[in-house]
């Protein structure tokens, strides 16, 4: 973690500042690179396929059975499908390139709007080697892609998240302490 950095769209790590809002305004976008721009990459399907649970059981002593100790919500894939279209091939040829690139990033910001209008963010890393998987003779100035997003945390966060923080300087004080983020 480097200082008064950006991480995962907070200003956690110098406090106390809020982060200016650099959200998408299409439906899903990977590290500032938009997937649904409705022209170049056209956004076809997109699947929220089911979070983990992860269960921490103990046998019963004495006993039939486990009883559960813990359990922890664990991961999160995200499936989007849809085709990118340039008009020529050697542009689209460079284009799917250009993807791959912006794909490549580990823990990356996931942003997607939900049909409420409302952003969520996902630290997400793209599973699939090949996104044009697909691909055909005939695809020569569109191709087909889909990418399979692998989210360790398995919940959206709100892009808006900032934290504020009283400051004490005499003692005995009494003072309240702030969050005004999106998780409790």
């Amino acid at each position: 973690m480097i200082l008064n950095t950006k991480q995962f769209n907070t200003g956690l790590y110098n406090g106390g500042i809020q982060v200016a809002d650099d959200s998408i305004t299409d439906t899903l976008s990977f590290e500032g690179f938009n997937l649904s721009d409705g022209t170049t990459m056209i956004l076809k399907n997109l699947n929220f396929i089911g979070t983990t649970r992860n269960l921490t059981s103990s046998l019963i002593p004495r006993e039939h059975g486990q009883t559960i100790n813990a359990d922890y919500m664990t991961e999160l894939v995200i499936e989007a499908s849809g085709v990118v279209s340039r008009s020529t091939a050697a542009s689209l040829d460079a284009y799917l390139d250009t993807i791959k690139s912006n794909l490549k990033h580990r823990e990356g910001e996931l942003q997607y709007i939900d049909e409420n209008g409302t952003i969520k963010i996902f630290v997400a890393t793209a599973q699939a080697i090949d996104f044009f998987a697909d691909r055909e003779y005939y695809h020569i100035t569109f191709c087909p892609w889909k990418v399979r997003f692998l989210c360790k945390t398995p919940f959206g966060t709100s892009p808006t998240y900032n934290a504020t923080f009283e400051t004490f300087s005499s003692n005995p004080t009494t003072g309240s302490v702030t969050h005004a983020g999106t998780i409790r």
